[in-house]
C-alpha cells in the first residue's frame, strides 16, 4: 500500500496523529503536530487564488494579459526592468499557480478565453419581472458572460439602455433609476473580492 502525503495535515487515526520519519512510523509530538497544522494553514488559499484543475495556461489569453491587464497592475518602470516570461509574471500576481502554471479562479476571470467553461456560474444576469416579487413571471432577461473586464463594460452598456427606458418606468410610478449608482453598486459587489 502506498500512502501519499496529505494536503491537509495533520491526519488522525484512532484519535492519534502518526507521522513518517525516515523509514519509521511513530506518534507525532505536540510540536510536530503544531508544524503540520501550520503547513495546512499555509496551503489554505482563498477560493480566487486556488488553481482550477480543469484549466491550463492555454485557456488564458496571454496577449490580453500582457497588453491590457499587466500595465494596469504593475508600474511601467517595473515592467521595463522585468524580463521574466509571461507565465512567471502571472504566477507572481496569483493568476496561475507557481511551478505548474495552472490558472487560478482570478486568472480565468481576468484573462480567460472562456471563463464559463471552467466557472459555469461566472456571469451577470439582468432580469425584469412582471411585478415586484421574484416569483412573478419574467418579462425580460439578459445574461452577460466573458471575462470580468468585459462583463463590467457590458453592465455599463446595459445600464445605459435601462436609463433610456427610465422615463417610462417613472411614468408607471416607479422611482427614477440612477445609472452611476447602479454601476457603482455592481462594481462594489464585484470588488468585494479584491
Amino acid at each position: 500500500m502506498i500512502v501519499e502525503p496529505s494536503s491537509a495535515p495533520p491526519l488522525r487515526y484512532d484519535g492519534r496523529t502518526w507521522i513518517r520519519v525516515g523509514s519509521t512510523t511513530r506518534l507525532a509530538t505536540a510540536e510536530e503536530e503544531a508544524i503540520l497544522t501550520e503547513r495546512r494553514q499555509a496551503a489554505n488559499l482563498p477560493f480566487d487564488a486556488r488553481p482550477v484543475p480543469s484549466a491550463t495556461i492555454a485557456d488564458l489569453d496571454l496577449n490580453r494579459f500582457r497588453d491590457e491587464i499587466l500595465p494596469q497592475l504593475i508600474a511601467e518602470d517595473v515592467l521595463q526592468e522585468n524580463h521574466r516570461p509571461i507565465p512567471q509574471q502571472m504566477a507572481s500576481l496569483r493568476l496561475v499557480s507557481p511551478g505548474d502554471f495552472v490558472p487560478t479562479t482570478t486568472g480565468l476571470l481576468l484573462a480567460g478565453r472562456d471563463p464559463q467553461a471552467h466557472l459555469p456560474g461566472s456571469y451577470t444576469q439582468f432580469v425584469r419581472f412582471d411585478g415586484t416579487q421574484l416569483s412573478d413571471p419574467i418579462r425580460s432577461e439578459h445574461t452577460v458572460t466573458g471575462t470580468l473586464p468585459d462583463i463590467m463594460l457590458e453592465v455599463e452598456e446595459v445600464g445605459v439602455g435601462i436609463l433610456v427606458s427610465r422615463d417610462r418606468l417613472a411614468q408607471n410610478g416607479n422611482p427614477p433609476l440612477d445609472l452611476q449608482a447602479s454601476v457603482s453598486a455592481v462594481a462594489a459587489i464585484v470588488g468585494l473580492k479584491s
